[in-house]
């Protein structure tokens, strides 16, 4: 029989990450709640990209890998593999469900699966804490400074508080430079719960773990994919060349370092073999470069924190702490790498992966410093102060993301007048997979993902 402690533990282990990721997820209640048209459930610009790819799998591939549903040419080379764009094409095509009801499905599911295993990193890296919840709800909800930048120079020059509160946020917000923010996009939600389950089974020592969530994200996304494999590779190599820290089983380097040869054998050996492959590659990857400003911005708040840590328990720094400092610092090489090679759309390695080890290292400071205030600050008003103001400067950024959202929600992502989407319904139901040439730009680029035409672009 479950005790009630333990069944009240479990219940909260569960509860909790469903609130922590509620707000991000509430985003897409104001899509569907949006007047603009018929909503679509895809908010931003590359989201039906996805499931296009996932319906070329069955629909211009082999059922195993797919072309580039956006290239006319029939004859364009069946070369590309995710699983989980596979997952999302067998969904459309096999099972019915609407293009963006899969996608927001899986997102979902995702959100909080990754919710979940966040809770349980902050669990390992401030275990005992007596500050739990709110240890986790700033892993989850914390940011940078951005929001502070752009007020403080709002009031400089004059103008409205809240204007243009996330405009030094790269991309307004939407590269999401912490760490829960990421689970607005269903994709990276994934991305990140995989990420997540290979660093707690590292810290956990839980090897199996860590190697199938690497490889199974490997398997899916290439820019995360090298990040988690040049970590778990790095890893490895510094824990062997460190007396003082645990070290990963010699099964688990070979079967890592296999994994990565694999992974580049695939990216840097077999795909650019194909004109087409080089040619979107250079499309796809001009530009976004991170700004340093962005860096100084964002991470302030847990370098601090992780710091103070550092610092205090120099002496007794355990595996774990030399994980996350690889974790951090191999982050943030890659973000960085248009100093040493071309840039390959540096920022897509910051996405919270640079933030995060941040936060966990500075766990335990944080802990601290929660319980300093509590003991010191009287009377119980002026904790309340100092504790709520600490709180909004922590979750500022996210704050402001969310009301820009909200205000202009009619702006982002893509609506269907009720004729387009008839249109396109019945062009499925149809089953027609020539190449569409349409003026409407928007239309045209969901046909691929509502449909199994090929848009001429």
């Amino acid at each position: 029989m479950v005790q009630p402690t333990a069944l009240r533990r479990h219940l909260t282990n569960w509860l909790l990450p469903i609130v922590a990721v509620a707000p991000f997820l509430s985003i897409y209640l104001m899509h569907y709640t949006c007047d603009r048209g018929q909503p679509t459930g895809f908010i931003g610009y590359d989201q039906p990209c996805y499931v296009a790819n996932g319906r070329a799998i069955f629909e211009h591939g082999n059922g195993f890998a797919y072309p580039n549903p956006f290239d006319p040419d029939p004859d364009s080379p069946v070369i590309y593999f995710h699983w989980l764009l596979w997952v999302l094409g067998f969904g459309v095509t096999k099972l019915g469900i609407d293009p963006g009801c899969m996608y927001v499905g899986v997102g979902v599911a995702s959100a909080v699966l990754c919710s979940r295993l966040t809770l349980a990193l902050v669990d390992r890296c401030s275990p005992g804490s007596g500050h739990r919840t709110v240890l986790f709800l700033f892993t989850m909800w914390g940011g940078g400074l951005f929001t502070v930048a752009a007020l403080l120079a709002n009031l400089s020059r004059g103008h409205s508080y809240w204007s243009d509160l996330t405009r030094f946020d790269p991309a307004y917000g939407w590269w999401f430079q912490s760490w829960g923010r990421n689970l607005v996009y269903s994709t990276e939600a994934t991305y990140h719960l995989l990420m997540a389950a290979a660093w707690l089974g590292v810290i956990d020592g839980r090897w199996k773990l860590s190697l199938l969530a690497a490889s199974l994200l490997a398997s899916t996304h290439p820019y995360s994919g090298m990040q988690v494999l040049t970590i778990l590779v790095a890893f490895c190599a510094v824990s062997w060349c460190l007396p003082s820290v645990r070290k990963p089983p010699i099964w688990f380097c070979i079967a890592i370092l296999a994994v990565f040869l694999c992974f580049l054998g695939y990216y840097l050996g077999y795909l650019p073999q194909f004109e087409q492959h080089h040619d979107l590659v250079e499309r796809i990857t001009r530009g976004y470069e991170l700004e340093p400003a962005a860096l100084l911005l964002a991470l302030p708040l847990v370098a601090a924190v992780a710091g103070i840590r550092l610092w205090s328990d120099f002496r007794r720094i355990d595996s774990s702490v030399v994980f996350l400092l690889a974790c951090f610092s191999i982050s943030l090489l890659l973000a960085n790498h248009g100093s040493f090679v071309k840039p390959r759309q540096p920022i897509h390695f910051t996405r919270g992966y640079i933030w995060l080890p941040l936060c966990l290292l500075g766990l335990p400071a944080l802990e601290q410093a929660l319980a300093w205030l509590r003991n010191r600050l009287r009377p119980k008003p002026v904790l309340a102060i100092v504790a709520v103001t600490l709180a909004v400067v922590a979750v500022a950024d996210n704050l402001a993301f969310l009301a820009q959202y909200y205000h202009r929600r009619a702006d982002w992502g893509f609506f269907f007048t009720p004729g387009e989407r008839q249109i396109l319904q019945q062009m499925d139901d149809q089953h027609l997979n020539g190449v569409l040439l349409c003026e409407d730009h928007a239309l045209s680029y969901l046909s691929a993902a509502y449909t199994g035409v090929r848009p001429y672009s």
